[in-house]
């Protein structure tokens, strides 16, 4: 769609409040700077960020940040509702704005305020500036009370959702409640006590802005939404003097009004948590793949080395020569991770080199390969046990009769009956009508199920040790 195409449909959609012109850059009433809550790495290129800004109070979590500090910026792309009090009166009704990815507020009707893909500013419209002036958003109070409350909102509300908060007796405590009257317009840190200041404050410095800082920030600090910088030469002076036309013409001071954004924060937070740990994801993640790509490299040595029946060729593979030796000569653990590793160290031609410079020793290759390892000795003992778990689900009983006196018969049987009771067996008492045969007296043995799962575990495990050497790993 062309520029000249899309600046019509904004024409068109334009309404009263853009006085029939563009309802991005063309709108008239009350002009008010919003701003959101956001987190930085505390003193972040030596600038105290969280200096003068204002407090949400109990809509903000209670425990002081540690690491990082709070910061204004300008609100991410989404939607603001500004709910009017009409003076005619009648219920309340909404004003609606979208908030596009390059930080301007386009005016919508309400009805108009569907979930969609928020579209930037035509690039003509970005070009000349345009943006600059639908930073504001702007409220006709000619046909309004004076108090109004704002809300962002990422996603767009349902008509459900605008009818709940134009009740009489609903609950606006996510909304920022603005009074414009004489005294606010002359002093805007009244137009919504503990929520707003003087636009000039953050012309000045006195209260920063991130979006003003870019420049000093390059390459320090990332972000989980759009960064739309306003540290251009000139940028600052231009948005200054809008402020001024705007003040003047509304005969008022311009102010700055913060507003929730809980979830912004949620993941602001969170992408400064990711980062945090990427020094130790990446290595983790670079030294896996690694390994798999060397691992894979092994496997495909080795098809290559072998026919289609299986039968090795004269150029033996490396990995299948290892593994003979270790099986043959019960090479101890620390020395087949050596071995291992010396295999799979050269990695293939197609893996990238680590982009990570700093390695923790954690995740050096030879301690991935000997936890690959453990891993995997784990994983099988784990496996060895369940398979035995499942193989014996029913008792075993085993009955011995009395001495017969046979010598020998007596003997086996005394020695069998041993044999079984160290390998978990036990001796149950009998019914009244099995202690007695033509034989003698009897007595019976039962191994349960969970007897029988633990010895054979542990004597096919004890075999299996006898061949690893854990402890020198």
């Amino acid at each position: 769609m062309s520029d000249h195409k899309t600046n019509c449909i904004e024409a068109k959609k334009a309404a009263d409040i853009a006085n029939g012109g563009c309802g991005v850059c063309e709108r008239l009433g009350f002009p008010l700077f919003l701003v959101r809550k956001s987190a930085v790495k505390k003193q972040l290129n030596g600038i105290k960020w969280s200096a003068g800004i204002p407090s949400l109070n109990d809509r903000e979590p209670e425990e002081a940040l540690k690491a990082h500090e709070y910061v204004l910026r300008t609100l991410r792309t989404g939607y603001v509702y500004v709910l009017l009090e009409p003076k005619v009166g009648g219920a309340k009704e909404f004003l609606g704005y979208e908030v596009t990815p390059d930080g301007a507020f386009r005016y919508r009707s309400i009805k108009e305020m569907r979930e969609t893909d928020v579209k930037p500013l035509p690039e003509s419209c970005v070009k000349d500036d345009h943006t600059l002036p639908s930073l504001f958003i702007n409220v006709d109070m000619s046909i309004h009370n004076e108090t109004v409350w704002i809300a962002y909102s990422r996603r767009a509300w349902s008509e459900k959702v605008r009818s709940k908060y134009t009740s009489a007796d609903a609950d606006l405590t996510r909304f920022t409640k603005v009074i414009i009257n004489d005294g606010s317009k002359a002093e805007p840190s009244q137009l919504s006590p503990g929520r707003s200041f003087d636009f000039d404050k953050l012309i000045n410095g006195e209260i920063k802005l991130l979006e003003f800082e870019n420049e000093t920030l390059k390459g320090k600090f990332d972000t989980a939404h759009n960064f739309n910088s306003l540290a251009k030469k000139g940028t600052k002076d231009k948005l200054n003097n809008i402020a001024a036309h705007l003040a003047k013409k509304n005969n008022c001071k311009v102010g700055v009004i913060l507003v929730e954004d809980t979830f912004g924060l949620a993941e602001e937070f969170n992408k400064q948590r990711l980062i945090n740990c990427e020094p130790l994801i990446m290595p983790a993640w670079e030294q896996a793949k690694l390994m798999d790509d060397n691992i894979q490299k092994a496997f495909k040595d080795y098809a290559e080395n072998t026919d289609a029946m299986g039968n090795k060729k004269e150029a033996q593979s490396a990995i299948d020569s290892y593994m003979n030796r270790a099986l043959d000569s019960k090479l101890p653990l620390k020395k087949l991770s050596d071995e291992l590793f010396k295999i799979f160290q050269n990695s293939p031609k197609t893996t990238a080199k680590l982009k990570s410079n700093r390695v923790p020793e954690y995740f050096k290759q030879e301690l991935v390969y000997q936890r690959k390892i453990m891993s995997c000795i784990t994983s099988y003992k784990a496996g060895l046990r369940d398979y035995f778990d499942e193989k014996f689900t029913e008792p075993q009983y085993r009955d011995f009769s009395g001495p017969t006196g046979d010598p020998r018969g007596d003997a086996y049987n005394a020695r069998e009956k041993a044999r079984l009771l160290s390998e978990g067996w036990e001796e149950i008492a009998l019914p009244p009508t099995d202690k007695v045969t033509s034989l003698g007296p009897k007595t019976r043995l039962v191994l349960t199920p969970e007897k029988a799962a633990e010895f054979g575990f542990k004597k096919e495990w004890e075999k299996l040790q006898k061949r690893l050497s854990t402890d020198k790993l």
